[in-house]
């Protein structure tokens, strides 16, 4: 044991004794070790954008691809109408990815209306943004020159359905001047047997009508900057023709809707038929230069009731 214990000294000293003497030739191998040992761990390390692409595959893409995913909460602020969504984020697809290996077990039917879903809710933020730009001033006093307007629509959604008909009556001095009447080109859809039971317009009545971009732009020239008078027009027919393009310089708008609400009258509600029956107005109903003649004769009644009651 002894003699091993001196050899192995006398080895050691040997040793550090070379690497005092050579030591400029010994440093410069051993510093070449550790930077061919650095880089080879270096190079088995992976490429980070193969990792994200692997994972994505192995989270979404192993069997199925989930389309749900595609817009990201992570952008999005759900705080109000007012919000409007920021750009959609798109996660990054494996160019790999076989097509042909997706499972069959994907609800693409769920998936589609996921997507119809997410298209509305789009739609309906642009429809509020629309809104926000064309704002409405909402008159409170007695008018004599005005426009009276109505429209009838195929559906009750501004941002997915067609307006169907549009029709007004200027007045002058509270007399009768001009009027504007026509059909309209539905382009979203069309007229279900439900509205044509409701209006009387069928499909075959406005497939030759005029579109909705034009008849907006005659709109806009025959209203000018006359205040516009209808029943629900500032939560109907306004919204509607703002979601369509109309914006004209200003919107001034009195409702006859509201106007019957303040009036107190005695009636089961304040529905157009039911003022009509009220005041004793024989006209036929759901047909919007009909309504726009009704909501005439019910506007200058409650103006003029408003009046005497203030008098």
């Amino acid at each position: 044991m002894k003699n091993e214990g001196c050899i192995g000294i006398l080895a050691i000293a040997l040793i550090v004794g070379l690497a005092i003497t050579y030591w400029y030739i010994i440093l410069p191998i051993v510093l070449v070790i550790i930077g061919m040992y650095f880089l080879v761990k270096a190079s088995e390390k992976k490429d980070p954008s193969k990792e994200n692409k692997d994972s994505i595959k192995n989270d979404d893409y192993t069997n199925t691809i989930n389309t749900s995913n595609l817009y990201s909460n992570k952008n999005h602020n759900f705080k109000d109408n007012n919000y409007y969504p920021s750009t959609p984020y798109y996660p990054e697809i494996d160019d790999d990815l076989n097509i042909e290996n997706i499972d069959d077990d994907v609800d693409w039917e769920k998936e589609e209306k996921e997507a119809e879903e997410l298209d509305r809710y789009f739609s309906i933020q642009e429809h509020w943004k629309k809104k926000k730009e064309n704002p409405i001033h909402h008159l409170r006093r007695a008018l004599y020159d005005y426009v009276i307007l109505d429209i009838e629509t195929n559906g009750l959604k501004p941002w997915e359905d067609d307006i169907i008909q549009v029709s007004a009556i200027k007045f002058v001095n509270d007399e009768e001047t001009e009027r504007y009447d026509t059909y309209v080109k539905p382009i979203k859809h069309d007229i279900s047997d439900k509205i044509t039971k409701l209006t009387s317009i069928t499909n075959h009545r406005v497939q030759d009508a005029p579109t909705i971009s034009t008849v907006i732009k005659e709109l806009e020239e025959f209203v000018g900057d006359f205040p516009i008078i209808g029943h629900n027009i500032d939560k109907f027919d306004i919204p509607f023709l703002i979601e369509k393009g109309f914006s004209p310089q200003k919107i001034s708008t009195e409702d006859t809707l509201k106007m019957a609400r303040n009036s107190n009258l005695d009636t089961k509600d304040n529905k157009l038929p039911t003022l009509k029956e009220y005041f004793g107005i024989e006209n036929v109903s759901h047909n919007s230069l009909n309504d726009c003649i009704t909501t005439s004769i019910v506007y200058k009644k409650l103006r003029d009731l408003n009046l005497n009651n203030k008098g």
